[in-house]
This record gives structure tokens, C-alpha cells and sequence, in this order.
């Protein structure tokens, strides 16, 4: 009789062919399922959660064993997609962009909750539902945030180099910024809320035995330990690992090359995801700043890149692997064939439509600070972007001083200057860029005509910098009124519409906020304390489920439709456009 394996072995077999099949097939189809719904609706990941339903609750294909390792190996990906989002941001935007974005975070959060709780108790359901359907459906899904603004962010259009310039990226525009932080937040305070919804199921269950001493300190834990870990780690990184990093490190990663680099990004990755659980925040958070913490370390003439590290050794499994098994994950933990009955249904698509206003309403904000505020690129009547070398900080200030400028001051110097047209002086450009060179100066008849796609030619003019020590264009439009109405058409509503359509998609955050709700709820014995009823659980997934194919769908269409205005307006780089 063979012996059993010692404790912590198993017994090496060959694999029967249904599982290597099984397996195969699904990674594949994941492959299948993003292209298809990628050229059908403009959102590969929801190919991937429909292959994680079919595989999971429909057909249950996958073993229950391979559904929870795929989950552990799907929410790596989430944190890649997150940390990358922190590899590639400018905090000199991020800064500016926090008030803007901690109100439309809040208004995110207090509308769906407002609506939740006005259309529950029209559907007579208790508050205690309301409370925990809206808690879900107030949060964002940060995962599918991130990873929709990286699909779009170099649209089709725009896609060729103008000048020495590099392709547009949404993802370091302002209104992207914005949306990072706004999404941020969200995640936080769905975080927050999550607390306060255990707290409450400790009480219905009557396990805290009158005691709430401790119900502040739940709900402000998650508060405090995020702003610390915000305003601790960026400075951090600056002033204290920075001269570290440049005295002890720098020079030996650079002989050793990606390798260390790819080393050394895995342990600061690593340690604030560890920071951010034990301070009881969301790992999330920790893996934006941990690629916020790297972002500072290289001095200006370093060769050492993290980013470019992270595009050659990680992007590519992070692309075909974990990112498709995060989305397919979502696709396991949704009850397909108990949502289909009548009522659940025509319930679920009302909740839905509400919810996906809710977030909507984000964009308000945007329109009423251009109101308030107007752009002063549209104001004056004319506007400057000066040309922005890899990774440098685009405004001043600490942030400027503190990430420093990237790259040499020579290198720029015949490097041609992008002035973005008002409003007025679009309307004459007829969809040309006029590049003036040295010899236009010279005696040349006519500057040379260079044809771009019309959503770029509409706002750019390339300039020689060598020529010129003001690259501006004075020209003033006739009539403000038309300008700020232009204004408001072509750079502010399609701002408004990114943003709050953007913030539509649930994901993650929405189910991992219901199953903790019905989850409890099925422990207790009295129906009327439940948490969470199993209707009202089902309605809210169907919001949970519509809004995250809503949510993709809508933000590609925005940038494909609007992404050369949004990069180039005044919502755009923020090449010096703050207001």
C-alpha cells in the first residue's frame, strides 16, 4: 500500500486531458472573448466576464478549487492594472486635481445612495436593504476604470507623432487625472462604507451587545490610514528615498540592468500593498502610490525606467493573463440563471438606469466649474502648450521641484512648440497645420502645409521654437459670448461626458459589497433583521451587472467620438491650462 505524501506535497501525475482542455479552452476563449467584444461594443472586458459566466454559474466548467485560484490570480491583475495607472501619473496634475475630484466623488457617492433608498422604498423594501444595495451600487469600479482609460487612451485618430511629439494619452490629461482620483476616492469611501455595513450586521445580528464604542473608529480607520498613506508616501519618496536611491542604488541597477529594476519595483509594490491592509485601507490604494513612490526615485539624467520595465517584462502577461482572469472573476461570482425572473428583471433595469444617473451627474461638475471658472486659454484667446519631454511635471510648484524635470534642456531646444487655437481661430484653420520652419523666415513664399486628421487639425499649430521666443497666437475672437458658448460645446460637455460616464462601471467593488451583505444575511434567523434580502441582493446585481457593460461601452464611444478634443482642450495635458 503506497505511502501518503508528507504534509505540504502532493503526488507529481500527469494531468487528465479533460483538464488540460478545460484550462486551455478558457484561456483562449478569454483571448476570443475580449477581441469580439472589443470590435463589437468598443469594451474587451466584458467578453472576458462573459466567458467567466459561462465557464462559472451557467455551465460550471471550471471546478470550484480553479474558480478560487483564478479569483487570487484575477485580483494580482487588478493590482498591476492599478499600479500601473500610478507608474504613468504626473503628481504635478494629480495635485490640482484632488478638489475637483474629492466633490465629484462625493456627489457619485451621495446620489445613488439618495436614489437607492427613494426606489427601494417604493419597491417596499426595508432601509436596511437600501442601505447595503446602495452602499454597492455608490461605489466605482476602479479596475475597470483603469483599464478602459489605458484601452482608449490613444485614439485611432490622433494616433500618428506630430512633430517630435509622442501620441496623445487620456491617461495624462487632466479630465483622466481627475477621473483617477475621482475613482480613487470612490474606492476608499465604498471602503468606509463596507465598515459601517459590517457594523450593521453586527448589530442585527445583536452580537454587539449595545456596545458602539467602537463604531467610530471603524468607520474613520479607512479615512485616516488613506490620507496618511497620501500625504506621507509621495514626499516620502521624494526627499528621503530619492537621495537614497540615487546614492546606493541608482548606479548599481543601471549596470545590472531590468532585472533589478523589475526586482526592486516588486518589493516597494509588495511592501505598501502590505502598508495598506495592515492600516486597514484598501490594497488598491497602496499599489497607486507604490507606483507614485517609484515614479520619484530616478533622478533626470538616470537611465533607470520603471515604466518602460513594467512595459517589457509585465505588460504582456499582465495583458493576456491576469487582467482576462480579474474580469472572468467578476463573471463567477454573478448568479446568471437566478436573475432571470419577471420582477427581478424590469427591477433590476429601473435600479440600473437610476444608478448609471447617479454617476452621471458627476459630469455636472465639470460644467459648473468652466462656468464659474472659464478657461483662461478661451478667455484670452489663445493658449500654449509647450512641448513636454517623457515623465516630466507639466505645472510648478513643490511638485515641480520635488519630481524635477526629465530629460536635458538642450535636447528641447529645436524641438517644435504646439499651440492649441481658440475657438474663434479654429473655425479658420481649415483643418491644416501650418509648420514654420527657418527657411519660411528666410524668404520662402508660403510656410509649408502639413495635412493632420481633422479632429487634430482643428486646434494645432507645430512652430519651430528656433524661429519664434513666443510660440502664441494673439488672434481674439470677435464675439466672447460666442466663444464661451463655443467653449462650452466643444471642450466642457465632452469633458462632462467622459467623466461621468467613466464613473458609471461597478465591477468588483459592487459584488464584493452584496455577497458580504447576503452572505451575513444568511446567518441570521430572523428575516427582519436580515441585512440584505435575496430580492434585493438580485435587483442589485442586475444594476451591479448592467452598469459595468454600460460603463465600458459608453467611455470608448466618448473617446472615440471626443478623445482628440479632450486631449487638446482645455481639459486636456494640462500643459499650463490650469485654471
Amino acid at each position: 500500500m503506497p505511502s501518503r505524501p508528507p504534509p505540504g506535497t502532493v503526488s507529481y501525475h500527469e494531468p487528465s486531458i479533460p483538464r488540460l482542455l478545460t484550462l486551455s479552452s478558457f484561456i483562449y476563449l478569454l483571448q476570443v472573448g475580449r477581441s469580439a467584444a472589443n470590435a463589437i461594443l468598443g469594451a474587451g472586458l466584458l467578453g472576458e466576464i462573459a466567458i467567466g459566466v459561462i465557464y462559472g454559474p451557467v455551465a460550471k466548467i471550471l471546478p470550484i478549487e480553479w474558480e478560487e485560484t483564478i479569483l487570487v490570480l484575477g485580483y494580482l491583475g487588478l493590482v498591476l492594472i492599478v499600479f500601473e495607472g500610478g507608474l504613468d501619473v504626473k503628481p504635478a496634475l494629480f495635485v490640482p486635481a484632488l478638489p475637483l475630484s474629492t466633490i465629484a466623488a462625493l456627489l457619485g457617492i451621495l446620489a445613488p445612495l439618495a436614489f437607492t433608498f427613494a426606489l427601494f422604498h417604493g419597491f417596499g423594501y426595508p432601509t436596511l436593504h437600501a442601505f447595503a444595495a446602495g452602499s454597492a451600487l455608490a461605489s466605482t469600479s476602479l479596475g475597470t476604470t483603469f483599464y478602459v482609460l489605458r484601452a482608449q487612451s490613444v485614439p485611432e485618430e490622433t494616433r500618428q507623432v506630430v512633430g517630435s511629439l509622442p501620441p496623445p494619452d487620456l491617461a495624462e490629461t487632466r479630465i483622466g487625472v481627475t477621473l483617477q482620483a475621482a475613482a480613487l476616492i470612490d474606492d476608499v469611501i465604498a471602503l468606509v462604507l463596507l465598515a459601517t455595513l459590517y457594523q450593521a450586521v453586527i448589530v442585527s445580528l445583536g452580537k454587539s451587545d449595545g456596545d458602539t464604542s467602537n463604531l467610530g473608529w471603524t468607520i474613520g480607520r479607512p479615512i485616516v490610514a488613506s490620507v496618511a498613506m497620501v500625504l506621507v508616501a509621495p514626499p516620502l519618496g521624494h526627499f528621503v528615498a530619492r537621495p537614497l536611491f540615487g546614492r546606493w542604488l541608482e548606479a548599481p541597477i543601471e549596470r545590472t540592468g531590468r532585472n533589478a529594476e523589475l526586482l526592486l519595483g516588486t518589493i516597494v509594490l509588495l511592501g505598501f500593498l502590505a502598508i495598506a491592509y495592515y492600516a486597514g485601507t484598501t490594497m488598491l490604494l497602496g499599489a497607486y502610490l507604490a507606483g507614485v513612490f517609484l515614479y520619484s526615485l530616478p533622478s533626470p539624467p538616470s537611465t533607470v525606467d520603471f515604466t518602460r520595465t513594467y512595459s517589457t517584462l509585465v505588460s504582456p502577461l499582465q495583458e493576456h493573463l491576469f487582467a482576462p482572469f480579474f474580469f472572468a472573476s467578476i463573471g463567477f461570482s454573478i448568479p446568471f440563471l437566478q436573475m432571470w425572473r419577471g420582477r427581478i428583471v424590469w427591477r433590476g433595469v429601473v435600479y440600473a438606469v437610476l444608478m448609471a444617473l447617479g454617476k452621471g451627474l458627476v459630469g455636472v461638475t465639470v460644467v459648473v466649474q468652466d462656468t464659474i471658472w472659464p478657461p483662461t486659454s478661451l478667455s484670452s484667446g489663445k493658449r500654449k502648450i509647450e512641448e513636454d519631454v517623457p515623465n516630466e511635471p507639466d505645472s510648478g510648484g513643490m511638485w515641480s521641484r520635488m519630481f524635477g524635470k526629465r530629460g536635458e534642456d538642450a535636447a528641447n531646444k529645436d524641438k517644435p512648440v504646439v499651440v492649441a487655437m481658440s475657438s474663434w481661430a479654429e473655425r479658420n484653420r481649415l483643418g491644416q497645420v501650418q509648420t514654420l520652419t527657418s527657411s519660411s523666415t528666410r524668404g520662402t513664399n508660403e510656410p509649408k502645409l502639413t495635412p493632420l486628421p481633422s479632429d487634430v487639425a482643428s486646434s494645432t499649430q507645430v512652430v519651430d521654437s528656433s524661429t519664434t521666443t513666443s510660440a502664441t497666437l494673439a488672434a481674439s475672437p470677435p464675439h466672447q459670448s460666442n466663444s464661451r458658448a463655443t467653449s462650452l460645446l466643444h471642450d466642457t460637455l465632452p469633458a462632462a461626458s467622459f467623466l461621468g460616464v467613466s464613473l458609471i462601471a461597478r465591477g468588483e467593488i459592487g459584488v464584493l459589497i452584496l455577497q458580504s451583505a447576503i452572505n451575513s444575511s444568511s446567518s441570521s434567523s430572523s428575516g427582519g433583521s436580515r441585512v440584505l434580502g435575496e430580492e434585493a441582493y438580485l435587483v442589485a446585481l442586475w444594476a451591479v451587472a448592467l452598469c459595468t457593460i454600460l460603463g465600458p461601452v459608453g467611455m470608448g464611444w466618448v473617446c472615440r467620438r471626443y478623445g482628440g478634443r479632450l486631449v487638446k482642450g482645455p481639459w486636456g495635458a494640462g500643459r499650463g491650462l490650469c485654471h
